[in-house]
Parts: C-alpha cells; sequence; structure tokens
C-alpha cells in the first residue's frame, strides 16, 4: 500500500518548494534520528532506500519506517499561522478519509515535524 495525497497537499508540497526556491524538492517523511516518530522535510535528492512517490508535479519520497507506518493512508494539508501543516488520515473501508492521525507544522527553523508517532 502506498501513501496517497490529497490535491490540497500536493498543492502545498509545490507552494513549499517555490517558497524554499527549491523547485525540485521532493517532501521526504523519515524516521527521526532518535528513532521515536516521523519528520518531513525538504530535500532535492532521496536517500538510496527511499520509496520515491510522484503526483503530478509533488514528490514525496518515504524511508522504511513512513512506508510501514503510512502506507494506505491519505496526506492532507492545509495553511496555518506558521504557513503549512500536513496531516495524516486514515481511510474507512470504502477508501475514504475518515480520522486525523497526525500532525505536523512548518517551524521557524524550516523543519517539518510531525506528531505522527509508531
Amino acid at each position: 500500500m502506498v501513501l496517497e495525497l490529497t490535491e490540497q497537499a500536493r498543492q502545498m508540497i509545490g507552494q513549499l518548494r517555490v517558497r524554499r526556491g527549491q523547485p525540485d524538492a521532493g517532501l521526504r517523511i523519515a524516521r527521526r534520528a532518535s528513532g521515536v516518530g516521523l519528520w518531513m522535510s525538504l530535500t532535492e535528492v532521496p536517500e538510496p532506500d527511499d520509496v520515491v512517490i510522484r503526483v503530478h508535479d509533488a514528490v514525496l519520497y518515504l524511508d522504511e519506517a513512513a512506508r510501514r507506518r503510512l502506507g494506505g493512508q491519505v496526506l492532507d494539508a492545509r495553511s496555518n499561522a506558521h504557513g503549512a501543516a500536513f496531516f495524516v488520515k486514515g481511510k474507512s473501508h470504502t477508501g475514504s478519509p475518515v480520522r486525523r492521525l497526525g500532525a505536523s507544522a512548518l517551524r521557524q527553523d524550516h523543519r517539518l515535524e510531525t506528531a505522527v508517532h509508531s
């Protein structure tokens, strides 16, 4: 199973790339160095073992921990006071998003951190 993107998430990734001056960057979701939870960042190149997901002009890079944790779910986004908020929603048996599982916000240091924990 693969992580899906809403149209809003796809557009938000594009907006982040433009604002950062990184038109070829992708949004990477990976396990934190501490081993607890996942974090997001914009990066130009995936790590060697990352899975690359392309949805029109948006690119996601997922490490193995992110693939296992987020497979079959939906990445959505909205604007907030910090710039961008991404969150993951599960899907019902009909395939539609049903609940919010975690949240992330663009922080002052330009890292995207998430509350999605394994």
